[in-house]
């Protein structure tokens, strides 16, 4: 068993080497081996369950609950996870469903406890999708609402990797912007109170030394009020001194990208990322016709107020008027597995 498939340093648990300890152990849970080379050979034997209840309980992918619904940008980080199971040429044999079972099993365990309403799971590899699948409700409250497949999601911090570290590494691909260049090269008015030598690299591994988000009080709105209180913080550490889980991070990104590219980071994620890969139901800010099928998230203010579905779940993120590079996406689980799909062909 892998104690901790984030750790690729002792102290840093979201180091950048993380995710392929997870892809690790997510390998462990399909073959149960100790030493699983991820990329070089095909899955046989068991499927793990108690590896893959081990992957589900370390953060940020515990689920989370609140009073109405888990809080589902989870289940759509599992789903997006899960079909990484999918292989190349390595995965090339036969899948049967059964080895599938036990991601069923839990799934429908954690419905049964009432610690998630639902979910969605998509299981497959490069070349096909072998298990899709809904399950329990996608909402609870003011009514019931079954989960369908196409329910979308908020994905909250997914938009990190799915919409703004991929904006951000297309440039790169287009020679437009440098990983190791420092942020105040493209933004100026950001070189100032200790930020002057934050590079694009120390922010996408959170080695910037700035905080984890911005302060909601007092209270505040808008993009550019958002942006001059960035210009005003200050590292609460030396740039690349120490590892620091940070959103204003990549609040700084998607700000780069519109910088950089001359379009918001909505707009220039649809046009080049989004809509090239087929994903038609991943977006910013959803239009108000979507809702029937959007699975909501919370109460606005604890067990009351207003049920927050459509509306980004991330308080920032709302205050950054719903299009930030930290949160603020929505997708589904099947546009989630063409995102993984073309990972893991490297390319459409």
């Amino acid at each position: 068993m892998i104690k901790n498939p984030l750790n690729a340093t002792k102290n840093d648990p979201y180091s950048p080497d993380g995710a392929f300890n997870l892809m690790c152990l997510l390998d462990k849970c399909i073959s149960n081996s100790d030493n699983s080379a991820l990329w070089s050979r095909p899955h046989s034997g068991g499927f793990a369950e108690e590896n893959l209840k081990a992957f589900l309980s370390y953060p940020p992918f515990k689920f989370r609950t609140c009073f109405t619904t888990f809080n589902l940008f989870t289940y759509a980080l599992i789903c997006s996870l899960i079909i990484t199971i999918m292989q190349t040429s390595a995965f090339a044999a036969p899948v049967s469903k059964d080895i599938l079972k036990p991601a069923e099993k839990i799934i429908r365990q954690e419905i049964r406890s009432g610690r998630i309403p639902g979910a969605v799971l998509i299981i497959g590899r490069s070349d096909k999708v072998i298990l899709r699948k809904a399950y329990g409700n996608r909402a609870i409250k003011p009514k019931k609402q079954p989960m369908t497949v196409d329910t979308i999601f908020d994905l909250a911090s997914l938009t990190k990797v799915i919409a703004t570290t991929t904006a951000v590494m297309k440039l790169v691909e287009d020679e437009k912007l440098n990983i190791d260049e420092r942020i105040s090269q493209y933004w100026p008015e950001f070189g100032s109170n200790g930020k002057e030598d934050i590079t694009v690299r120390h922010l996408l591994t959170h080695y910037s030394g700035l905080r984890a988000d911005l302060p909601l009080e007092p209270d505040w709105f808008g993009h550019e009020t958002a942006l001059k209180m960035i210009i005003d913080e200050k590292p609460v550490s030396p740039p690349g001194s120490k590892f620091l889980y940070s959103d204003i991070n990549f609040e700084i990104l998607g700000e780069l990208v519109g910088k950089i590219s001359g379009e918001p980071l909505d707009a220039y994620c649809s046009e080049n990322i989004f809509q090239p890969l087929g994903m038609k139901n991943t977006f910013f800010k959803p239009k108000k016709s979507l809702q029937s099928c959007i699975a909501p998230t919370q109460y606005t203010n604890g067990k009351k107020g207003r049920m927050l579905c459509g509306e980004v779940h991330d308080p920032a993120a709302g205050r950054m008027e719903g299009v930030a590079g930290h949160a603020g996406l929505f997708s589904t689980a099947g546009d989630l597995s063409i995102f993984a799909k073309c990972s893991l062909r490297a390319g459409p």
